[in-house]
């Protein structure tokens, strides 16, 4: 049973990831603002306890429990399913979607203002993933791989790298909340990706892949934020305190 007062977002999205389509659905933030309880969330967007409850546990029972059980994965395998599906996928979808967004621009551009604020936040958020992402495939993701192996007994660490995490892990959550809501102004640009039986097969297509786009970049920003840099700093504390490197 869901806790209104005591649940925060986060807990309840770490604990199982089922849970993570029904706060899409009313447009919650548990990535970014998971720190909020159900209650809160609630009051904030008007929305009903009772309905909301029912869509979670409707959620749970719909699917498979063993569906993306990322809460038990060591920080090594949270750091390799980012790089590998999350910073790939980044890199070779977010050009597609500019390159459609820069046609729509030029052919409906007059008529529809918003594609042209759209493209132009898009392109912003995704150089700063980008720019987030180098950080952590050539900084922080092999130091947190070291600290993973280290603690399987199977690698050693460089004293000197002791205390990477603790240093730059506020500054990326940073960087994520700021992706975060800056895809929240893309969302209520886009009316929420709705697509009308009059919209051309181009328009819609964007769409689908701005939507497509925002549920894995949620994904990522929730492993990074309530996963991965809690975990790690955790593990990094605990070597820095027994001196095991």
């Amino acid at each position: 049973m869901f806790s209104l007062k005591n649940n925060t977002l986060s807990e309840l999205v770490t604990e199982d990831y089922r849970l993570a389509p029904v706060f899409k659905k009313y447009g919650i933030d548990y990535y970014c603002r998971g720190e909020r309880t159900l209650q809160e969330v609630c009051e904030s967007k008007n929305i009903s306890s009772k309905i909301l409850v029912q869509d979670l546990q409707n959620a749970i029972a719909e699917t498979d429990p063993k569906q993306l059980d990322f809460h038990s994965w060591s920080i090594s395998e949270l750091a390799c399913y980012i790089e590998e599906k999350h910073h790939s996928y980044t890199k070779n979808r977010a050009p597609k979607i500019i390159e459609n967004l820069f046609v729509l621009c030029k052919e409906y551009g007059d008529l529809r203002p918003e594609l042209t604020c759209i493209m132009e936040l898009f392109t912003k958020v995704f150089k700063k993933i980008e720019n987030h992402n180098n950080k952590e495939r050539f900084v922080l993701f092999p130091y947190v791989r070291k600290m993973g192996n280290l603690i399987e007994n199977k690698e050693t660490i460089d004293c000197k790298y002791l205390g990477i995490i603790k240093i730059h892990s506020q500054n990326i959550i940073q960087e994520n909340n700021f992706e975060g809501q800056h895809f929240l102004e893309i969302r209520e640009l886009c009316n929420n990706y709705a697509v009308q039986n009059k919209e051309c097969n181009a328009y819609k297509v964007v769409m689908e892949l701005l939507n497509d786009f925002e549920t894995k970049l949620e994904l990522q920003l929730h492993l990074e934020n309530n996963l991965l840099y809690p975990k790690a700093l955790e593990v990094e504390a605990l070597l820095l305190k027994n001196r095991c490197f």
